[in-house]
């Protein structure tokens, strides 16, 4: 897969096992437990971001959206299960400056540039720290849910899943 700045890509690994038992399970179903795997992962690494974010009041965001932005979104995409988190649409505000000028302000516009910095402004890469900070727990906690998730399913199903 080519890099793409801003974007992490990582395998759990050791579940060879795991997988195998869960193509074993109804389509629906493992997507059913995929997405909730993945989503206990995605929300560790959420909460991990907001606390990294600038608070409110501070000098790199006076208001706290950026903060408040961040969340997370599962996609499945043919059976691959994906968790987008940072910043989130749907947080625009307006701002008055002290001239008097308007200003829409949306964390989904200037977030990049806080995380990687710009011309005028050093990279404060709150998202990166979380993500390396936390890359080992999100795995095990995807790899654990994985588990119980596919015992809980085969149960219900009647398989033996190992």
């Amino acid at each position: 897969m080519a890099a793409v700045q801003g974007v992490s890509e990582f395998k759990v690994e050791g579940i060879e096992r795991l997988m195998q038992a869960l193509t074993e399970l109804p389509k629906r179903v493992q997507n059913k437990v995929l997405r909730k795997a993945v989503r206990k992962g995605a929300t560790v690494l959420t909460r991990a971001m907001r606390q990294g974010a600038p608070k409110k009041g501070s000098t790199e965001d006076a208001t706290g959206q950026l903060r408040r932005s961040i969340g997370s979104r599962m996609k499945t995409y043919r059976g691959t299960v994906v968790a987008i988190v940072g910043p989130r649409r749907g947080f625009r505000e307006e701002l008055t400056t002290p001239g008097g000028k308007k200003v829409i302000r949306d964390p989904v516009k200037y977030a990049h540039l806080y995380e990687f910095g710009s011309f005028r402004q050093a990279p404060h890469p709150f998202m990166t720290r979380a993500w390396n900070a936390n890359r080992a727990q999100v795995s095990g906690i995807i790899k654990t849910e994985l588990a119980m998730g596919i015992e809980r399913e085969a149960a219900a199903v009647g398989k033996v899943p190992f």
